[in-house]
């Protein structure tokens, strides 16, 4: 950390600020002070300013990013400094009885970590195998492409209105989501039977990016899975409308609730039945406490950490489901950084550092275009690659640090949202990950 020639080093106690020295020696000193954080007020808003990713948060990004936090560093030491000084106790009384004490200190510790995770992630991101490079050409053709975060439309052409009954055909016998009695399907997130019209039978990889792509993300596999039951959900309309901007999406469910470390994972990839939950993406979103529908009580809030209660023994495929999660978040991030918030980008991506990657390891994850929205998001995944005894190592202590993520209002879902019950266009897509209890 740079320091001001004329300011005390930032780790050394600011004895000489005491009540009886600061009338005389201590009033120049604050002046200083305070001069020095107005004009690193000043940087820090030119820096944020020049903080925008150009197509993929590479590493130009995470370097400015950095920088950023640096300042913020500076700035909360300095605030330390004058706080310090205008209350005229020595530092150690200062830190156990001033009431702003604890919140600056906090900020310092924050800044400190936010700034050694960013600088983690720009070390990870350093181009030094060729196939780095070929993920990041990915990365910028994926968010900039129609098939990708900017897809409106894609020359795939209409679906075949026979190909998506058959599919969601599928999904209502593989979930045994018809009620044994009633013409009611099943809806997993909600925990109720729906009338039809009302549910959904959701992509989770877009059937739009096609089976070229998804065999060339995730490997080919013995039978397509484009339409598969593996590859999609059935939920209710009003959920599907949401479910593809940013603002909730589908994690694991982990029922000892010690977070996303590698043990955790490890077992919930070994499970029989792997089950999932709800996760919201925005906190801040302004529908959070809107009711789902007219005919139940819930609330788009009540469903953060809800548990998926599905009627049969199959479930979504980790893979498509990784997948679309890493899709929201991507997404929630690229919404703030269009908004000119791309300092709260860097933030919500932060908060995914170092956790585990959860997509079925093995096979599907050493592709490299899936690796790249892996590393995208700074999630660790090697020891996952190295089979089952690197799960022993102990998790990324990065991943403890979480940091409130303020989103921006949602942009229009990638989805075509043109089907009617009994129309051509059939049903949409949301973007995820597999549906049978396998890998």
């Amino acid at each position: 950390m740079d320091t001001d020639p004329q300011l005390p080093p930032s780790g050394e106690p600011n004895r000489h600020c005491s009540k009886e020295s600061i009338q005389d020696l201590d009033l120049p000193q604050l002046h200083v002070l305070k001069k020095r954080k107005v004009a690193i007020e000043a940087e820090i808003k030119k820096s944020k300013s020049l903080l925008k990713a150009q197509a993929s948060f590479d590493i130009n990004f995470w370097t400015q990013a950095a920088k950023v936090e640096d300042l913020e560093l500076k700035d909360a030491e300095i605030r330390r400094k004058i706080s310090i000084c205008s209350s005229g106790l020595s530092e150690s009384e200062w830190s156990k009885t001033n009431k702003d004490a604890q919140g600056i200190i906090e900020q310092i510790r924050a800044s400190e970590q936010s700034k050694k995770i960013f600088e983690r992630q720009i070390h990870k991101l350093e181009p030094v195998k060729r196939s780095r490079y070929f993920r990041a050409s990915f990365m910028k053709f994926f968010t900039t492409s129609k098939i990708g975060l900017g897809v409106q439309t894609t020359g795939t052409g209409k679906r075949d209105s026979r190909t998506q009954q058959e599919f969601r055909r599928r999904l209502i016998q593989e979930y045994q989501a018809q009620h044994p009695r009633e013409n009611w399907l099943w809806c997993p997130i909600i925990g109720d039977y729906l009338d039809p019209e009302l549910i959904i039978a959701a992509h989770l990889f877009p059937w739009k990016h096609g089976q070229i792509n998804m065999d060339a993300i995730f490997g080919k596999m013995h039978e397509s899975e484009l339409f598969s039951p593996r590859n999609g959900i059935l939920i209710s309309r009003r959920i599907e409308e949401v479910f593809d901007i940013g603002k909730l999406a589908i994690v694991p469910w982990l029922p000892d609730n010690n977070g996303f470390n590698f043990e955790a994972i490890k077992r919930w990839l070994h499970c029989e039945q792997r089950e999932y939950q709800v996760k919201i993406l925005d906190r801040k979103w302004d529908r959070l406490t809107h009711p789902i529908s007219p005919h139940h009580p819930l609330t788009f809030q009540d469903l953060d950490g809800r548990k998926l209660h599905f009627l049969g023994p199959t479930r979504p495929a980790a893979r498509y489901v990784y997948f679309h999660y890493c899709i929201q978040v991507l997404r929630s991030a690229w919404q703030m950084n269009e908004a000119k918030n791309a300092y709260g980008a860097a933030k919500l991506l932060e908060d995914e550092n170092g956790k585990p990657f959860w997509g079925t390891p093995g096979r599907y994850l050493p592709k490299n275009m899936l690796r790249a929205l892996v590393e995208e998001l700074g999630h660790d995944y090697k020891a996952l690659l190295d089979g089952a005894t690197s799960f022993n190592q102990p998790g990324d202590s990065y991943s403890l640090m979480k940091v409130a993520v303020d989103q921006i209002k949602s942009r229009p879902s990638i989805l075509d949202r043109t089907f009617e019950p009994g129309s051509s266009q059939s049903e949409s897509d949301v973007d995820s990950e597999e549906t049978a209890t396998g890998e």
